[in-house]
């Protein structure tokens, strides 16, 4: 770029006077039009617009309209909680694998679901059962029988 300017410099001092003029007058037309065009932006700071009509609705914790979106999501939570304990009794009536991944994709919820749901998450892992014993490895073991 300091070489393109340079560069730039040396041809525009190159040129006669008029024809300098008529560059300058040029690149002044040139930035006024991109400005407008291209909506550079203002140089000082935008006034915000303190409107409460215009606000998020959690700036007012209690309109109607965010109570509703409160419930809609506990309702939300209550709904797959359900679909989680249920699809726990499902895999261990079935005598299918009970496990984080294998409940989640039953109850048709995320995993992330279960691991923000320290309750839930416990449940799953006493349904788990107790891991796999190993018995000590030494010279001649082959690992867990």
């Amino acid at each position: 770029m300091r070489r393109l300017i340079a560069n730039v410099k040396e041809s525009l001092a190159e040129l006669e006077m008029d024809e300098q003029d008529q560059v300058q007058e040029a690149t002044v037309t040139i930035r006024k039009s991109r400005a407008v065009v291209l909506g550079m932006p203002r140089v000082g700071q935008p006034v915000p617009d303190v409107r409460p009509e215009r606000l998020w609705p959690m700036s007012n914790p209690g309109s109607r309209r965010t109570q509703a979106m409160v419930h809609g999501r506990q309702a939300d939570t209550e709904r797959r909680r359900f679909r989680v304990e249920q699809a726990m009794r499902d895999l261990q009536r079935a005598g299918e694998e009970v496990s984080v991944t294998a409940v989640a994709r039953r109850a048709k919820a995320d995993r992330t679901f279960l691991y923000r749901h320290r309750d839930l998450l416990s449940e799953v892992r006493v349904a788990e059962g107790p891991p796999p014993q190993m018995r000590s490895v030494g010279p001649g073991s082959h690992g867990p029988r």
